[in-house]
């Protein structure tokens, strides 16, 4: 897979070229990939970024009623921050679903994730680290609508003084699947 992409973004232009495969089994999309990208912008005061891109999901299912999926992920996402372009944001964690009954599912997310930003010339480097923490419960209304209750904590270390914080937030979740 070769993706080559001309933007036009907040006055500045980019050249991102991406080099990489996906694994395709029988139709099926594996949860799989990996490459190398490389990011220019045609504005100077951004500097460029070439890293390797990878990521992994692995299923286990040791029983018919639990799945425990652990990830690992390396990508390049564009920045909102004032100052940086993009950041490699590299991650791994774990999610577990347990249906403790036909309607029931109760579900966890553990990951640890670093976001390395890309600082403009003249400004300092932000390397952000984050602990998220996450447990819920859905009951399923039908096969396809479900509602229930979910908890996440999220912690933020980051070299920038007065930006670490921890967010706790509780929520009451309505989803659909198709």
């Amino acid at each position: 897979m070769t993706t080559l992409v001309h933007e036009r973004a907040e006055e500045y232009l980019r050249l991102r070229r991406a080099l990489g495969f996906r694994l395709e089994h029988e139709g099926h999309l594996l949860p799989q990939f990996a490459g190398y990208l490389q990011q220019q912008y045609v504005d100077p005061r951004y500097p460029n970024i070439n890293a390797p891109m990878f990521g992994l999901v692995g299923y286990w299912n040791p029983i018919r009623e639990l799945w425990v999926k652990p990830f690992i992920r390396r990508t390049v996402e564009e920045s909102a921050l004032a100052g940086t372009s993009a950041y490699i944001n590299t991650s791994g964690g774990l999610d577990v679903d347990w249906r403790v009954r036909p309607n029931i599912r109760v579900e966890g997310h553990g990951d640890y994730s670093v976001a390395d930003y890309n600082a403009i010339a003249g400004t300092q480097n932000r390397y952000d680290q984050y602990y998220t923490f996450r447990a819920g419960l859905q009951y399923l209304l039908n096969p396809n609508f479900w509602v229930g209750p979910s908890y996440q904590f999220i912690h933020r270390t980051s070299n920038i003084a007065n930006s670490d914080y921890d967010d706790n937030m509780v929520m009451l979740r309505l989803g659909a699947r198709m």
